[in-house]
């Protein structure tokens, strides 16, 4: 092989490299444009909404969003349940320590680590995609509607919501300390809840 052709593959190698790299979390890009987007027309005109699937380039039925936190990790035992919308049967800390395996979980993910927030996306296929996104970037919050469980208890999420609901009213509220200085914006996007 002469040496242009081997530059020529090493160039080549390079930009298919590079575009996978910067093409790795497209989601997280679309998410925080499009946040900004309703954040100033929340701000303009005092409302917006924020249709999610939007955003997404595949096709999904449901969606779960799990908060993140800023000193701890929340674990996969937890998000298991969140997953399959049950609690299990096997104490957690079996789960983590002991390796025991809940096998009626249809799903299992890893832990979601500090400082990131995570999707997880319900194909029609039934399987999960999922998108962690860094969750210091652009501060949010879901609200999410009200069920009930068999008991009669009321839960506030989090849990899945569907495509329907998944299109939220956007709601910007500002803390202000002294003269007036702003401390802390939070967006809150509420799901559009369907009577049941």
């Amino acid at each position: 092989m002469n040496m242009k052709r081997i530059f020529l593959i090493i160039g080549f190698i390079l930009i298919l490299c590079l575009t996978f790299l910067l093409s790795c979390n497209n989601f997280e890009r679309r998410l925080h444009q499009k946040i900004e987007e309703v954040e100033k027309k929340a701000l303009d005109s005092g409302f917006a909404y924020f249709d999610l699937s939007t955003i997404t380039n595949f096709e999904w039925d449901s969606v779960l969003f799990i908060q993140g936190d800023e000193s701890v990790p929340v674990f996969k035992e937890e998000i298991n349940e969140m997953l399959s919308n049950r609690r299990s049967s096997i104490h957690w800390e079996d789960q983590r320590f002991n390796r025991k395996v809940d096998t009626q979980f249809r799903w299992h993910t890893n832990d979601l680590p500090v400082d990131k927030n995570r999707f997880y996306f319900l194909t029609p296929e039934k399987k999960l995609i999922e998108k962690d996104v860094n969750r210091k970037k652009t501060p949010f919050r879901f609200r999410y509607c009200e069920k009930h469980d068999s008991s009669g208890n009321n839960w506030t999420g989090p849990f899945w919501l569907s495509k329907q609901e998944s299109n939220f009213s956007v709601i910007r509220i500002e803390r202000k300390i002294e003269n007036d200085t702003i401390a802390r914006v939070w967006t809150i996007f509420v799901a559009n809840c369907s009577e049941e």
